[in-house]
């Protein structure tokens, strides 16, 4: 699996990337009040670094 942000670029291995989403859910729950159940979207610019 590939980590990309940017220009920088990371091999992880998916245990890895599970840590990444978990952080993001946190952020969301703490920062915006994001709970279970909430539809959340997420508009990003149509660009291959986003597949």
């Amino acid at each position: 699996c590939i980590f990309a942000y940017g220009s920088y670029m990371e091999k992880v291995k998916l245990r890895k990337l599970f840590e990444y989403g978990k952080k993001f859910g946190t952020f969301l729950y703490h920062t915006l009040g994001i709970r279970k159940g909430d539809v959340v979207a997420i508009d990003l610019p149509n660009s291959i670094n986003f597949v």
